[in-house]
């Protein structure tokens, strides 16, 4: 009968007892039960779904036995297919309502079925029905299913789609082709149809069912990602149905819990607590979400997988961090760890349950078991850490295991401040930060356990540790507000353990730090005491002199100064490092007078108290700078050779001090200051040959500023040889002021030749001054007006000797003598006027002009033949003169152009020149002019 009730259970039609197949078919949708027999199997394919069944519906209170058994007669004897139909249908509707009352085996069945199937065949065949065709699909659908012919069921279910896709029974034909597909392992074609369903049916039993399976197709198609959405779907329905799954029937709960069972082990397949992250990162949070991962936590657990089941708890702590199961998620995890006995992983979960609950807003939302846990847990945490550390041989390790014991029984304190051991605890964390370096986290738990805890006996070890740590971080980081920390831990140390013997260090250390950070007077006053009081040691009544006497020195009370430093030097007595570094002090103190008397103008007095410093400290470093400021001062006042003096015997007294490198710049200042020139040069060159710190430029700009000394002291020679080996040895200029200079160098050189009548030595640098300036882009005005002059200086030679050549028999040989000379005259003007400087160029052009009158008048004066008649040498006297016009008329010519310059703005003494020739050599015209123009520029 099992195997009928299934076939109703897929609905009947309404026949003669008011029962609608329709209504048989579908069911109290309540009726349906998730069956979880048979196991999941070893593999994902090995896993399977629940399946739907459905309970009978109660008969009526009446006996059916009867009638059920003449519709099996009539059934059996009728020869019309459509009554025979009939008959089976309302046979089936009394037993859909009879259940067992109405005897029928599952043979008798499958006998009347397959007799039926004939007469739904002839049927069919005959094309003539006067029922619906529909309806009569779906009965033989079920009647094929019903004698376990499933293909043929599903092939009649798939006609009735394709014929009637409208018809009140395609919504649970395409939901039994779906499950059809899916135990035939089709489960592409079982999602497409599920989801069919799911479209066309929606608010129907079927949509709620497909929505399920199409997950299990899915799933079982390989594609886990869109299976456990789908799922997540499925949930997301049932919770919002039964107020977050609080009202689920037994079949909906079986269903919710079959479920998050697949998805349980999709995740533990796809990664475990990762998987189901990327899923509601996908899906979006779910407020069922802690079930998800907890049920995963168990699946792992059932699994002996403790490290995984952790992880899943982990992965929920750290998506929500704020749920309120997250306390009971991270003590399962301890749990876990400890029954597997992973004693370091355990300990690990107790850090992370410390980690997220012990705030005091999180312990007030612990249970009291929570607590309890969370208590013990700060304890076993800070103890261990605290053991670890002591045996760590690592320091960096070390330190970690100090800090993290340090943090554990800091929150143990503050959590559970009425614990009797308050103060052991608040000192053992302050030790434990103390020693991992966290110094304010131990400066708290110092204060507490000293300041906090009455009865604590080793309160002032505490309290000492604070001042300690207070002193450390001033050092590590000094500030206005680390300075205050510091004074305001000592006063209170000094203040509330005033026996304590290390108050007075106490007070001689924040009395030095007071005074190194300029409150002097609060120092004064912590140290002021110490020197008073008969039972402080002698290095603290020495420390305190000494902050004293520093006090007085800065605030220019010498005198003070030194008798408070002469009170230590005396407490310092068989130390002699310490007296030292005291006898130090009192000679900064000395050379500060010296200063000070230096400023006010009192040299002697300053000079007398540079030079006491090294009496008093014959040994001390600011001996040297006493003595060195000593010439200093004397060079202030312009008392130049007592400091000269002065250098000289700091040379002598100190040849390997860093300041002998500033000695000789100072001397070449005193002695040239003084008149000294010589020695100021020569002073200057044996800095430039001796002095290894500088480059060759740096050597040659003082050995030419020795080479001015020397002209200046009019060593000459000395100078000039300077020069010339400068040019020789960096002949190269090295930009244009380089070259200017260079080149009034030569020009010197030139100028001292001259002076001495080298003219040799003359002529060779006034050519290189040419050469230079001819080869250069770096020349400007003065540098061409050098050259130009010297140009003019090597063409007046050229002149000259053009001059010197006398026009003699044979004319032509002697001419031509002449004409050479006149060549290299006339090139050595042009190239002194290719410099382009008018007062050169006037003076070129004159002279360039006379040259040419100057050949005019030797043409004309040259030698006569002896033999020549007197008619002969009037025609020679005429073709001579032939010959000297076309220069007169160059010389001409050349005046004329000095002369046109006049109307360019220029006239100086060449131009002047030019016109006084050129009324010499055309009177008719320039006479006159030169009469105008004298008149022009007559005053009145």
């Amino acid at each position: 009968m099992k195997r009928l009730h299934r076939i109703i259970a897929y609905g009947l039609l309404a026949i003669g007892l008011s029962l609608s197949s329709r209504a048989a078919w579908c069911g109290d949708p309540q009726s349906f039960q998730i069956r979880m027999g048979g196991g999941d199997g070893a593999t994902l394919g090995d896993l399977r779904p629940a399946y739907i069944d459905m309970e009978a519906q109660r008969l009526p209170a009446i006996s059916l036995k009867e009638v059920a058994r003449r519709y099996e007669q009539l059934f059996k004897t009728a020869k019309n297919p459509e009554v025979r139909i009939d008959a089976l249908h309302r046979l089936l509707n009394l037993q859909a309502i009879a259940g067992e009352s109405v005897d029928m085996t599952p043979d008798q069945e499958r006998v009347l079925y397959r007799k039926a199937l004939a007469s739904y065949e002839m049927i069919v065949s005959s094309g003539i029905y006067y029922g619906r065709l529909d309806e009569l699909l779906y009965q033989m659908a079920r009647a094929y299913e019903f004698i376990g012919e499933d293909g043929k069921s599903v092939e009649r279910l798939k006609q009735l789609v394709g014929l009637f896709p409208k018809s009140v029974y395609a919504i649970e034909a395409r939901f039994r082709i779906a499950e059809y597909d899916f135990s035939q392992a089709q489960y592409t074609a079982a999602e497409a149809a599920y989801a069919e369903v799911m479209q066309e049916g929606q608010g129907t039993p079927f949509a709620e069912k497909s929505q399920y399976m199409l997950g299990w197709s899915q799933y079982k198609a390989g594609q886990q990602a869109d299976a456990s959405r789908t799922f997540i779907q499925v949930l997301d329905r049932y919770y919002a149905q039964s107020d977050g799954f609080h009202k689920l029937d037994r079949i909906a709960q079986d269903t919710v819990n079959d479920t998050f069972r697949i998805l349980s082990i999709s995740a533990a397949y796809a990664g475990g607590a990762k998987a189901l992250d990327n899923l509601l990162d996908t899906v979006g949070d779910k407020p069922y979400a802690y079930m998800l991962y907890d049920r995963l936590a168990d699946y792992y657990l059932a699994n002996d997988r403790y490290s995984d089941s952790v992880a899943a708890g982990q992965a929920f702590l750290n998506r929500y961090p704020d749920n309120p199961k997250a306390p009971a998620i991270a003590a399962q995890m301890v749990t876990a760890y400890e029954d597997g006995g992973f004693a370091n992983q355990a300990r690990e979960a107790k850090r992370e349950f410390v980690r997220r609950f012990a705030t005091k807003d999180m312990q007030g939302r612990l249970d009291a078991e929570e607590r309890k846990k969370l208590y013990h847990y700060l304890e076993d945490l800070g103890r261990w850490n605290y053991a670890q550390a002591q045996t760590e041989t690592n320091k960096d390790k070390q330190r970690q295991d100090y800090a993290r014991a340090g943090g554990y029984l800091d929150r143990l304190g503050s959590l559970y401040p009425a614990d009797p051991e308050v103060g052991p605890n608040l000192l053992l964390a302050g030790d434990a930060y103390a020693q991992a370096g966290q110094s304010s986290q131990a400066l708290a738990m110092y204060r507490q356990a000293a300041y906090q805890s009455p009865d604590f006996d080793k309160a002032p070890d505490a309290a000492y540790a604070a001042v300690l740590l207070q002193r450390r971080a001033w050092k590590q980081q000094p500030s206005p507000a680390s300075l205050d920390a510091l004074v305001a831990e000592s006063r209170q140390f000094v203040t509330i353990f005033q026996g304590e013997p290390r108050a007075n260090a106490v007070r001689v250390h924040i009395a030095n730090v007071l005074y190194d950070n300029g409150r002097k007077a609060d120092a004064v006053a912590f140290a002021g005491p110490v020197t008073d009081d008969s039972s402080a040691k002698p290095e603290e009544q020495r420390a305190a002199w000494l902050v004293l006497g520093n006090t007085a020195f800065d605030q220019s009370r010498y005198a003070e100064a030194e008798r408070d430093y002469r009170q230590a030097l005396t407490l310092a007595a068989g130390v002699p490092d310490l007296k030292a570094q005291i006898t130090e002090k009192l000679a900064a103190d000395i050379y500060r007078q010296g200063q000070l008397a230096e400023e006010a103008g009192r040299i002697d007095e300053a000079v007398a108290n540079y030079q006491r410093v090294g009496t008093v400290a014959p040994q001390s470093p600011i001996r040297i700078t006493a003595r060195f400021d000593a010439a200093n001062a004397l060079m202030k006042a312009k008392r130049w050779q007592p400091a000269i003096n002065e250098l000289v015997r700091f040379q002598h007294d100190f040849p390997d001090s860093p300041l002998i490198s500033r000695i000789p710049a100072k001397l070449v200042y005193a002695y040239d200051a003084a008149g000294q020139s010589v020695h100021a040069a020569d002073e200057l060159l044996s800095w430039s040959h001796s002095d290894k710190s500088v480059d060759a430029a740096e050597r040659w700009k003082r050995q030419l500023r020795a080479a001015e000394l020397y002209d200046k002291a009019g060593e000459s020679d000395k100078a000039q040889a300077l020069y010339r080996a400068y040019l020789k040895a960096v002949p190269a200029a090295q930009g244009a002021d380089d070259f200017a200079y260079r080149q009034e160098l030569r020009y010197k050189l030139s100028l001292a030749a001259a002076k001495a009548q080298d003219l040799r030595e003359r002529d060779r640098w006034d050519r290189e001054l040419v050469e230079r300036e001819r080869k250069t882009r770096f020349g400007n005005d003065r540098t061409r007006y050098l050259a130009g002059n010297a140009a003019i200086t090597l063409a007046d030679e050229d002149a000259a000797a053009f001059r010197a050549v006398k026009l003699t028999l044979p004319l032509k040989r002697s001419l031509e003598r002449k004409r050479i000379r006149l060549q290299k005259a006339i090139t050595a003007y042009e190239t002194a006027e290719s410099f382009g400087m008018a007062q050169v160029a006037t003076r070129s052009t004159y002279a360039l002009a006379e040259l040419y009158n100057q050949l005019s008048k030797d043409v004309l004066s040259s030698e006569r033949p002896k033999s020549l008649t007197k008619r002969q040498l009037a025609q020679y006297n005429v073709l001579l003169e032939d010959q000297a016009y076309p220069f007169e008329e160059k010389a001409i010519e050349l005046h004329q152009q000095n002369q046109r310059r006049i109307q360019q703005g220029v006239y100086n003494t060449w131009v002047q020149k030019s016109l006084d020739a050129l009324a010499t050599l055309y009177p008719a015209r320039y006479a006159r002019d030169e009469k105008w123009l004298g008149w022009v520029d007559a005053k009145p």
